[in-house]
């Protein structure tokens, strides 16, 4: 696993939102000879308050580099993706401010004076599974208790994975194909279009799970799985694409310039 594939994972974990935005400018240059290279393990040394509470402070938090820049002072900085040993250590008010604020609680950006070398106190798929451990964990509150378990077991089957892994093996594994199905109307598509859902065709970053769908007279064509009903009301299935479209609409910006 790579620094730039962590940073994915983390970012589709928080609904493709990377951590650099918080800093309104994606376009810094990268750093071509970085004092902490990609992947090398820092610690804090120095007082930094976190944005998602003031009265937080960073120092002594440790993680990974994922990304160094120099940003539009010149001045080399550093995404640091905090490690789980950091991550075990925030309290729960921490985590759920940052949930509730659509704030990631798991990198940062810091300046080269605030960061000293480390050695790693974890693996990659440690850090990632810690993490979204603790997003799922608070993310789906506002969800009947049914509902939040359920997401919640699907999210974690397999913490290292992604969201979209974890979907993709879920609905193989609990779902039984081919089924009529009826489009929503929120893509190309218009509503009611009737179709039968073959196969779990694949994994789209934007678009999520996305299923083969045969159209009478049209053919067969890959679509996103966001879109589809059950097409008979009383079908079990529709259960499960309720919940994944509740994940759908929470994780998913299909319309990014909107």
């Amino acid at each position: 696993v790579t620094g730039m594939d962590l940073s994915e994972m983390l970012g589709q974990a928080m609904g493709g939102e990377g951590m650099f935005d918080i800093f309104g400018d994606d376009e810094y240059d990268l750093n071509p000879n970085p004092k902490f290279p990609e992947d090398s393990s820092v610690r804090v040394v120095k007082s930094v308050k976190s944005p998602i509470m003031q009265k937080v402070n960073m120092k002594n938090w440790e993680g990974r580099v994922i990304n160094a820049y120099i940003d539009d002072e010149a001045e080399a900085v550093y995404e640091v993706v905090f490690d789980s040993i950091t991550l075990n250590a925030m309290s729960e008010k921490y985590i759920k401010e940052a949930v509730d604020e659509v704030e990631s609680f798991g990198q940062y950006i810091f300046h080269e004076n605030q960061l000293e070398a480390s050695k790693p106190r974890d693996t990659f798929d440690k850090t990632i599974a810690t993490y979204r451990t603790k997003y799922h964990s608070y993310t789906w509150e506002y969800l009947e208790a049914e509902q939040r378990v359920m997401l919640k077991e699907i999210m974690l089957a397999q913490p290292q994975l992604t969201d979209h892994e974890n979907w993709m093996n879920y609905l193989n594994q609990n779902i039984r194909f081919p089924f009529d199905v009826v489009t929503m109307g929120n893509l190309n598509n218009p509503p009611g279009v009737k179709a039968k859902l073959m196969n779990i065709e694949d994994i789209d970053a934007t678009a999520g799970v996305v299923v083969n769908i045969r159209i009478p007279r049209v053919g067969t064509q890959a679509y996103p799985l966001m879109d589809l009903n059950c097409a008979k009301k009383k079908d079990k299935r529709q259960i499960i694409l309720d919940l994944y479209h509740e994940w759908a609409d929470e994780e998913l910006d299909l319309f990014p310039g909107l």
